[in-house]
């Protein structure tokens, strides 16, 4: 991953066997918070997720997909930078 304060770039190997794609899931370890979800297809192994909060930790999932059936999930954690300020 690579991490700022407001966005990660994502990326993993591409899963070995038949699949239709992958859903990334990005969320706070905030109760109550809103997760983001992404879909790409079968090719792709990276992904942008933006529009997240300055030093916050995020629970990130990834499943791969065999039609709409999910895999079990590789499960991290990551936190966002905070906001650079210059003086």
């Amino acid at each position: 991953t690579d991490v700022s304060s407001k966005s990660m770039r994502i990326a993993w190997d591409a899963s070995p066997g038949d699949i239709t794609g992958y859903k990334l899931q990005v969320f706070p370890i905030v109760s109550g918070a809103k997760k983001q979800e992404l879909y790409t297809g079968p090719t792709f192994s990276v992904a942008n997720v933006r529009d997240l909060s300055p030093e916050t930790e995020y629970e990130i999932s990834l499943f791969a997909l065999k039609d709409l059936t999910p895999s079990k999930p590789l499960i991290t954690t990551e936190k966002t930078q905070p906001v650079k300020v210059s003086t």
